[in-house]
């Protein structure tokens, strides 16, 4: 008993001077992204979170500028799909090993112009198939190709191919 008082003195000592890893945040400013739009303008990244966007001329810039441009605390590891926008799709292997993306994070391809990420989302929430960054990363470990299904905008809708 004195083993457990003492380590919980111990931890509460350590919180209150600031020494534990422990973060806090407002809920209000809680930024949570359900789907990332990825893709080129110009020679420039462009992520496309919905609540904020990030540009960069490399993924980690992209990714910086993504999270300050967030009113609040944008939770990036809240999104379960991930669509890579036309050309984008040659910044998939970058994407899986800057770490930033869950491993259950499913991805598809785009083509034409980007998808509204909130659209994206509802849609995909409801066909999701496809490959996770988990998977995507195990083939680059295995020097394997990986083969995305398709999101296509048809009629006003969403379609996935593959």
């Amino acid at each position: 008993m004195r083993r457990i008082i003492f380590f919980l003195l111990l931890a509460a000592g350590l919180r209150l001077f600031g020494l534990l890893p422990f973060e806090s945040h407002d809920v209000a400013t809680l930024q949570p992204i359900r789907a990332l739009v990825v893709s080129l303008d110009g020679g420039e990244i462009v992520l496309d979170g919905g609540v904020c966007q990030g540009r960069g001329k490399t993924v980690d810039n992209a990714l910086s500028d993504l999270f300050e441009s967030g009113e609040g605390t944008v939770f990036l590891r809240t999104a379960s799909h991930v669509v890579l926008s036309g050309k984008a799709q040659s910044l998939l292997y970058d994407l899986v090993e800057s770490r930033a993306l869950r491993p259950a994070a499913v991805v598809v391809a785009s083509a034409g112009t980007p998808p509204d990420p909130e659209t994206a989302a509802n849609y995909l929430d409801a066909h999701s198939r496809g490959v996770t960054v988990g998977e995507v990363g195990a083939a680059i470990v295995r020097k394997e190709p990986v083969r995305l299904p398709l999101l296509v905008e048809t009629n006003g809708g969403l379609r996935l191919y593959g």
